[in-house]
């Protein structure tokens, strides 16, 4: 056994047998069956190991369903091929046991590569040419047509031309064809007709001359939709082609990557003061896995240029891997210079640049034509990639271009292309893998190549167990894969679903975060490793840490005992990439159960815990104080809880106490200032929520999550009617906007807390002229922020709460001795004083939903601020139903209904109110309910009307910003209710519209 496996066995020993579950699902449950057949026996008697009888079993099998499907289909692979194939293990269980389910394309493509690459090509780049099997295989059997061109590029969609727009109206073509005759009638360059007013003019006149529409005059103007109309009229006057050059075959390009590769440059570039080495990657020795994102071909004109420019034959330019980034606008000049390369092509992109897009895709592009594999990478609101590497003869994965965070947030392209739905923490979009999926990759070569498969066999065959094996053997199995090669994510999310013991998911949890500390890779010892190499450690194990949490702890039921679950939750906070946000998700979870259960010795606990000041039963008490968990319901007493629990360093708490204040929401708040210090600093950060968590805000040393004025401001007003001042900040709410409390953080920049206003005024208007102070003085004092990394707000009375605001400013002339002026956030809140039946309390369902149009969010506070609901243009933030309704009765006693939500509480409630908010969706309120009934149960048989009347009328919303709801008085007395229902009549439920909707529900309890 490996070192790394000597080192996890005897904790991987602690996850209990007895407390496992099955998990596993798989594609073709009669394929399944047929898989496990043939491994079952020899997997009994290893005990759940992957042996060599274990191995040659599932390749047997696989074989013949390989040979099966090639039959079926009429197609067939040379004996010489299959006879190489079996004889050698590398290739053997590449071919047949690198993928699930079995893939006869895989065979076929490496004979073909086999016949049209020879003999000497192969001795030396077998592995290569196996990777381009695996890399390209089409999941089944592939026609004489597909053969051709070697199976199929993976998701080549994203390597089409898109850098032109091709006209597509036959008015469009007269358009450009015009603009082309223009230019070459009178000389004129695109760039310079872009840019010259002068020249535009002209052209308008021609345009005019030539019968053109004002439409399209209007089109001539510096903006980038003339300036693509400008390309293609450079492509009629044969200054840029219209097309990239065509990509080579894989044979051509294989071919050509190993001329380069066998090539010795004349020299080689220095990149981050370092001279590079060549060759980058070794090609013919990395093991194959490695090797597979060499699929990708680059057309062979800019694969040569690449390595020319490598070479310094095209100036000193010579290795470019990123830039310029520019934005459209910025990039159209230099797209407009004529060239012989289509703006596609690499020689050109790196002159042009772009975004984040058409850069890490060049990237992608020099790697591959260098023969250094890399994958095209996303991250939230960026792209970028991954490549693979090879430092002091250890293998590596390093994600590149990290501009929106680390591995956590990445997801990359995964050439093996497993089935979709069938793998955990692969993306929706694009079916990638999570990053830790590549960076596991490469680390498992450093183990071996041979127990990196078995690892991906053991989940193959775990999926295809029966469900009542997978607890026993089948975790048995996961485990002994992992203590072999601890380097494939895949196994230890299935083990970490399996296990449903607490204490062995911590201990599971625990395992993967030592791998960085104690795991050997060959003969380094952990002081030994190269810095790139620890690096990937070290992303690997927190990112597998991270998520393995999830699936262990964060996804699971909490424990039944409180002291169990503090246990875990105080486990949860020494996890790296743990957020407070899953912190917070977990004590709710832990607060739902505990209510739902009601025990006393629970209860007992957290108080005697809050009573220590520990911060987790301050946490909990607070969440019970709010929920009336045991306890009365007193949100006052539940803020103060979660505030204290704050001070005790709890951050969890503060996402907690946010939703004390709910705030109005950044998208309906336009923010101006009386000057920043830059982009960076721009005043929409103190409405974004950017640097805040909960209510604690961070202390970014650049402010980068802040806003500050220039250095030493000059007086300005934000109004005419408002007194001059160097640093003011204004919020205009289109829709008029009513709050009751203004929550200010200071400027928090780290080491420059003296930034911060000292002296504050605070004006609104309701009218855009009129304006009132909205505090009780003339001014107010700003404490100075504490430059610690959780600053909380200031909180600030509006003076004027029942006042509709259609602007407010926040001034100040003076601060704590800097040279700016600055905040770090300003929320605007609506105190809900009205203790209500929480979310968690209640359980929601309905007649029919639309997609995205949840009968939760009724409940769970989408599109809500304070007594407020927003008007989402999509309904995206309510509920209503799907188009065709049928009336149907939604319990015994009730008359048909076209549609209908009920609420079951999980404790029975009396009732005082219930309010309810119609359906806001602007332009489609007559989809709200009209006329409506609302009844109840005491015992979930017998219903009953809970209003004074049969039915009520329900008003039709407005479609505005800030909905409020109306209050439907109960009528039930003292009787205890389990569940409620809310109904449309059939005749009259709705005012027309093609679907039925609410926006909230909430109830009021009766004291």
């Amino acid at each position: 056994m490996n070192p790394v496996g000597q080192m996890i066995i005897s904790t991987l020993a602690l996850v209990s047998l007895a407390g496992a579950k099955g998990t596993g699902a798989a594609p073709g449950e009669a394929l399944r069956g047929a898989c496990y057949t043939a491994v079952a026996q020899p997997l009994q008697a290893s005990g759940g190991k992957i042996t060599p009888d274990v191995r040659e079993a599932y390749l047997r099998w696989s074989e013949s369903e390989v040979t099966r499907e090639l039959i079926a289909q009429d197609e067939e692979v040379s004996s010489a091929v299959l006879t190489e194939v079996r004889q050698n293990p590398v290739l053997r269980e590449a071919v047949f046991g690198s993928v699930y389910p079995p893939d006869p394309s895989i065979l076929q493509n490496y004979g073909r590569l086999r016949a049209d690459l020879g003999e000497k090509f192969m001795e030396r780049y077998r592995s290569l040419a196996v990777a381009i099997s695996v890399a390209k295989r089409t999941k089944g059997v592939e026609s004489q047509n597909e053969l051709k061109s070697l199976g199929r590029d993976y998701q080549p969609e994203f390597w089409q031309d898109e850098s032109l727009q091709i006209p597509g109206s036959e008015e469009d073509k007269s358009f450009v064809k015009a603009l082309a005759g223009f230019m070459d009638e009178n000389h004129v360059a695109a760039a310079d007709l872009y840019q010259s007013q002068t020249l535009q003019t002209q052209l308008v006149g021609y345009l005019r001359d030539h019968h053109f529409s004002s439409d399209r005059i209007t089109e001539v103007k510096t903006t980038s939709g003339f300036g693509e109309r400008l390309k293609y009229a450079m492509v009629l006057l044969h200054q840029r082609p219209g097309s990239r050059e065509p990509k080579p075959t894989t044979e051509e390009w294989l071919a050509h990557l190993v001329s380069i590769y066998e090539s010795s440059p004349e020299s080689t570039p220095v990149a981050d003061g370092v001279q590079l080495k060549w060759p980058m990657f070794p090609a013919d020795t990395a093991p194959w896995p490695l090797l597979m994102p060499l699929s990708h071909p680059v057309p062979i004109s800019e694969t040569n240029y690449i390595w020319e420019a490598f070479q310094g034959k095209h100036g000193e330019d010579r290795y470019h891997t990123y830039g310029p980034y520019r934005d459209d606008d910025a990039e159209m000049p230099y797209e407009l210079t004529p060239s012989r390369w289509h703006w596609d092509a690499w020689p050109d992109r790196i002159q042009h640049g772009g975004e984040c897009v058409p850069i890490s895709k060049g990237t992608v592009d020099l790697y591959s034509s260098l023969v250094k594999p890399a994958m095209w990478a996303g991250q939230p609101g960026h792209a970028n990639l991954v490549s693979f590497q090879s430092v002091g003869g250890y293998w590596l994965a390093e994600v590149e271009q990290a501009f929106a965070g680390g591995p956590d947030v990445t997801f990359a392209q995964w050439y093996f292309d497993e089935e979709p739905g069938s793998e955990l923490r692969h993306r929706d979009l694009y079916y990638w893998a999570g990053a830790e999926y590549q960076l596991g990759l490469a680390l498992a070569m450093d183990v071996g190549l041979d127990s990196y498969l078995d690892t991906r066999l053991a989940t193959i065959i775990y999926k295809a167990m029966p469900d009542n094996e997978t607890a026993t053997l089948g975790v048995s199995l996961l485990r002994s894969a992992i203590q072999e090669n601890p380097f494939n994510p895949e196994a230890w999310y299935r083990l970490a679903q399996a296990t449903t013991d607490p204490s062995g998911s911590e201990q599971l949890v625990k395992a993967a975060m030592n791998l960085g500390n104690q795991a050997s890779l060959g003969q380094l010892t952990t002081g030994q490793r190269p810095k790139k190499l620890a690096d990937c450690l070290k992303q690997y194990t927190e990112t597998l840490s991270q998520f393995l949490a999830h699936f262990a702890l964060l996804d699971k039921v909490p424990p039944d005992a409180e002291a169990q679950r503090r246990e875990v939750y105080q486990f949860l906070k020494s996890v790296p990439g743990v957020h407070p946000e899953d912190l917070a998700t977990y004590s709710e979870t832990v607060a739902g159960a505990d209510t739902e259960n009601g025990k006393l010795d629970d209860l007992g606990l957290d108080q005697a815990l809050a009573g220590k000041s520990d911060g987790y039963g301050l946490l909990r008490m607070g969440e019970r104080y709010r929920e009336g968990d045991g306890v009365d319901r007193n949100p006052a007493k539940a803020e103060e809880m979660f505030l204290a629990a704050i001070r005790q360093n709890e951050t969890a708490a503060g996402i907690e106490v946010a939703n004390c204040y709910p705030w109005l929401q950044a998208d309906g708040i336009r923010v101006t200032a009386s000057s920043a210090f830059g982009p960076d600093q721009s005043p929409q950060h103190l409405v974004d929520g950017s640097g805040l968590t909960g209510i604690l805000h961070d202390n970014d040393g650049a402010a980068g999550t802040m806003w500050h004025t220039a250095e030493h401001p000059s007086a300005s007003s934000p109004a005419p009617e408002l007194p001059s001042s160097p640093a003011w900040v204004r919020f205009d709410f289109p829709g008029g906007a009513r709050f009751d409390t203004i929550l200010i953080w200071n400027h928090n920049q780290h080491g420059l807390t003296d930034r911060g206003f000292h002296t504050a005024r605070i004006y609104g208007t309701t009218d855009g002229k009129n304006w009132v102070k909205l505090t009780a003085g003339d001014s107010i004092v700003l404490p100075k922020a504490g430059g610690e990394g959780s600053s909380g707000p200031i909180k600030i009375r509006n003076s004027s709460p029942g006042s509709s605001f259609s602007s407010v400013v926040i001034s100040s002339d003076s601060n704590y001795g800097g040279t700016c002026y600055g905040l770090s956030a300003v929320k605007f809140s609506i105190y809900s004083p009205d203790p209500l039946i929480p979310a968690s309390q209640i359980t929601v369902s309905a007649s029919s939903h639309g997609h995205d149009q949840l009968p939760e969010h009724l409940i769970d506070g989408s599109g809500m601020v304070g007594p407020y609901h927003y008007n989402n243009q999509f309904a995206f933030s309510m509920w209503h139903t799907a188009p065709q309704l049928e009336l149907s009765s939604p319990v015994n006693g009730m008359p048909p209904s076209p549609a209908w939500v009920r609420f079951d509480f999980k404790k029975p409630e009396k009732l005082e109110e219930v309010q309810v908010w119609n359906i806001n969706q602007p332009g489609l309120s007559m989809r709200g309910f009209n006329k409506t009934r609302i009844y109840g149960t005491t015992d979930g048989s017998t219903w009953f009307p809970v209003t004074n009347t049969e039915t009520v009328q329900l008003p039709p919303a407005t479609g505005a910003p800030f909905l409020e709801s109306v209050s439907v008085p109960i009528y039930s007395g003292d009787k205890l209710i389990k569940a409620v229902i809310i109904a449309a009549d059939s005749a009259e439920g709705n005012r027309g519209g093609d679907c039925y909707g609410l926006s909230a529900v909430k109830f009021l309890p009766r004291y």
